[in-house]
């Protein structure tokens, strides 16, 4: 279990350089594994996105704990200075040994070394302005401004930029791009730029590949417009909208676009052996039953008549489809890969699921938005992918609940939204 949340508070207020305001310290988000430990990330309220501080923990043992943070202090030295926060607190990691806990403050990151300096206007700015030289455009970058949009520790860090250029150079005086920073920016950079030119503007909208710093890690997208779906729920026009995202995910999958990567029966039964467990170890009174639907779906999975492969998401949930009036957005897709289409559509029909025992604690709450989405995508999709939908709606109702009991065990309500996807 999780420390209590006032004890990390208090230690972190006494261990940095300088009077340090913590308040609103709150736990955003847990891994618990049984064989790994803990991974938590707390925050703190904030006026400013890009202001925001994160403090990521996960459990170490003291020794390579302490061997950590002195590694870490000394390579971020040079940048404690230069970053606000890392200022403030006086360092860029400390072992919190009461708890065996290594604790990294952002934008410090022992796996993104770069992230630093990606939060860094003063450094951005010249990078920024090397960048748009080479694309052959002369103007300025005369300021920066960076804000996180979503940061998952020792992984991957999606951030907003706002780049300001002198007022006689455009009626237009600032622009906004989106970069991503993760250690397999070249091999995806690529892959988003192949699926950009071969879906040729049918179906999804999909961000423009700008171009990449290599040095940095760093891939740059233009600005989709819209409102994610998860948070138009509430309309009446939501069916009509779901209907539209079956319609479009169909195109989708149609992409004339072969990929390296793939999603096969093969790694997908090797997750769900993996992750299954995982999710009997931490609800054990429900393990006998988990065991027996990882083993019905296990048969059923390799009983599949597999359609030919074609171009899948591998993360189609609500949050990362965006609606901006008639036009829908897809996001994240560095994990686009080859596979069966039913992939993508379990994975939605579950996440409407969770999103309706979310806002409504009733899973049926959604259930016309889900009928007109199947409708709209089993309409013009192959039978050997219509007969696939079933099962891996609910490989993907499993997933849900690991979601909510192993990755994200802090939202209120979350035992029971696990127990109703595992019914």
């Amino acid at each position: 279990m999780p420390p209590p949340i006032e004890t990390v508070q208090r230690f972190l207020q006494n261990q940095a350089a300088e009077n340090l305001d913590l308040s609103g310290f709150r736990l955003i988000w847990t891994k618990a594994y049984p064989d790994k430990g803990l991974r938590l990330l707390y925050t703190t309220k904030s006026d400013s996105v890009s202001a925001r501080p994160y403090f990521f923990a996960r459990t170490m043992s003291p020794q390579e704990g302490q061997n950590t943070v002195d590694q870490m202090n000394r390579y971020f030295g040079p940048h404690i200075a230069r970053n606000g926060f890392l200022r403030r607190m006086g360092k860029a990691a400390l072992y919190f040994s009461a708890h065996n806990l290594l604790i990294q403050i952002f934008p410090a990151d022992r796996f993104l070394p770069f992230l630093v300096q990606a939060m860094d206007p003063d450094f951005m700015r010249p990078a920024f302005g090397a960048f748009i030289r080479a694309k052959g455009h002369p103007r300025e970058v005369v300021g920066v401004q960076p804000f996180v949009v979503r940061y998952k520790p020792e992984r991957k860090c999606l951030i907003q930029y706002r780049l300001h250029w002198p007022e006689a150079d455009s009626s237009h005086t600032t622009q906004v791009v989106y970069a991503k920073i993760f250690r397999k920016m070249p091999q995806v950079y690529d892959k988003l730029q192949r699926i950009y030119r071969a879906a040729n503007g049918s179906g999804f909208q999909i961000p423009e590949p700008l171009g990449k710093i290599p040095e940095l890690c760093l891939q740059l997208t233009g600005n989709l417009p819209g409102t994610h779906l998860s948070l138009l729920a509430h309309r009446d026009d939501f069916p009509a909208i779901c209907a539209q995202v079956g319609k479009d995910l169909l195109e989708f999958h149609r992409t004339p676009v072969l990929l390296a990567d793939r999603h096969d029966v093969r790694s997908q039964l090797e997750g769900l052996q993996r992750w299954g467990t995982l999710l009997a170890e931490a609800l054990r009174a429900h393990a006998p039953r988990i065991h027996r639907l990882i083993e019905v779906l296990s048969r059923r999975m390799t009983g599949l008549v597999s359609p030919p492969a074609a171009l899948v998401h591998g993360d189609f949930h609500v949050a990362n489809i965006l609606v901006d009036g008639a036009r829908l957005g897809l996001l994240d897709l560095e994990d686009c890969g080859m596979g069966n289409p039913a992939i993508d559509v379990g994975s939605f029909h579950a996440q409407l699921k969770l999103l309706s025992l979310k806002l409504h604690a009733d899973h049926t709450a959604l259930d016309a938005s889900i009928e007109a989405f199947l409708q709209a995508y089993l309409q013009g999709c192959s039978p050997s992918v219509a007969t696939s939908i079933p099962t891996y709606s609910a490989l993907s109702a499993l997933w849900c609940a690991y979601f909510q009991c192993v990755l994200r065990p802090v939202k209120k309500g979350w035992y029971q939204r696990a127990l109703t996807m595992i019914e």
